[in-house]
């Protein structure tokens, strides 16, 4: 069913304003029609996707692919459309395959088809369909699309799986403190009293107390920095100070700004393949590279290379690109051969961003382990040596 915003009069010359649903505009017309109001204004009120309807990374290159499968084989859009809503088990995909279908039937562009389903599809695919239906290039373009997301999904797929480890690591250190201090600490505290111990045992008997005491303000506290982080996040100027930061990070600056330089490079070939000019294709490019430090400078870029700069020369002033990239544009600006260049380049990238992650994750575990171990360590030996004394007082006084 979809909402209809009009604007129509009737005989006497009387103004309607407001709003209707029907399942198509032909059919809203002729409700206006019989209820004798005249038409002067329509549109249809789209609405923003929910999150839950959105196209993930993951189901992009099944959509792409049926529908570039079916289109390369001479199958007109529209019997696509219902071929693939008949037989996907998706309920998301078989919603917008209808939805698509039933826009392609009113005559309207697939890609156009696509915009109207608002957030539904990221902008970067979209552009990539408008361009390939003005070369006549929309099954090839379909393919490589498919092919791209499958590529971008892999690689945050192995990149996020090789940082689970670590961030695992983390969160179990701090669960293992939390439990040490509030009921490990405490309980030896009842054995040898407070007042008898000094130094780093008074220390941590000290901080176990605090968390004890005033473990619900704590608790209120951290979800409060979490809320006014989200918050500030989302603010440009500090999500670009982070993404800035990110960069800066030993061995973890230099596995992102090698996934920025995959994700420009396999970005632009597929563009460029598409039959996207150079300069919109920085224009889309910069959208998928993750980073707002990053994105920030291709303002500049696409500004240059707009004036006559050969893209070899202006991508190497971009922080987070690495330099490298320069070599392969340079060969392929002068061979013809761009895109491909581009999309060689990024498969190297690709597999060396990988291999990154999984000697980043490799050097974090151990290391993570050998922190936890030794401070689990040194609250155990401080807290153990004024029992030992203890002991040892009492074996001293039966000595004697």
């Amino acid at each position: 069913m979809k909402t209809f915003r009009y604007t129509a009069y009737d005989m006497s010359g009387k103004r309607h304003m407001g709003r209707g649903t029907a399942n198509e505009e032909s059919l809203f017309r002729d409700s206006m029609k019989e209820q004798g109001l005249f038409l002067v204004e329509l549109d249809e009120v789209v609405h923003p996707a929910k999150r839950s309807e959105r196209l993930t990374t993951k189901e992009l290159p099944e959509f792409a692919r049926g529908i570039g499968t079916l289109i390369t084989a001479g199958v007109p859009l529209a019997q696509t459309m219902e071929a693939l809503q008949g037989e996907n088990k998706n309920a998301k995909l078989r919603a917008i395959y209808d939805k698509t279908g039933q826009y392609v039937k009113e005559g309207i562009l697939f890609s156009d088809a696509l915009r109207l389903q608002k957030d539904v599809f990221p902008p970067l695919f979209m552009n990539m369909i408008s361009s390939a239906e003005e070369t006549g290039r929309l099954g090839e373009s379909l393919m490589q699309s498919a092919e791209y997301y499958e590529k971008q999904y892999r690689l945050q797929s192995k990149v996020r799986g090789a940082m689970a480890y670590p961030v695992f690591l983390l969160f179990l250190s701090l669960a293992i403190m939390m439990g040490v201090f509030t009921f490990i600490i405490p309980y030896f505290t009842d054995i040898v009293g407070a007042s008898a111990v000094t130094g780093l045992t008074a220390v941590f008997m000290k901080i176990s107390t605090v968390l004890r005491e005033n473990f619900l303000y704590i608790t209120l506290g951290i979800i409060a920095f979490a809320a006014i982080f989200t918050v500030l996040i989302q603010r440009p100027d500090v999500r670009r100070a982070i993404d800035k930061g990110l960069l800066s990070i030993p061995r973890v600056g230099a596995l992102f700004e090698t996934i920025y330089t995959a994700r420009f490079a396999q970005t632009m070939a597929y563009l460029y393949l598409s039959g996207v000019s150079v300069v919109n294709g920085l224009k889309n490019t910069k959208y998928a590279i993750g980073n707002a430090y990053v994105v920030d400078q291709f303002d500049t870029l696409i500004r240059e290379v707009t004036g006559g700069r050969m893209l070899s020369d202006a991508i190497v002033r971009v922080e987070g690109i690495q330099n490298s990239i320069r070599w392969p544009i340079r060969i392929g600006e002068e061979s013809g051969e761009l895109g491909q260049m581009l999309l060689s380049t990024s498969d190297a990238l690709t597999y060396e961003s990988e291999r990154a992650a999984e000697k980043l994750t490799s050097f974090l575990g151990p290391v993570m382990i050998i922190i936890l171990a030794t401070m689990v360590g040194m609250i155990m030996i401080s807290v153990l040596m004024p029992i030992l004394n203890m002991y040892q007082g009492i074996g001293s006084g039966y000595g004697m």
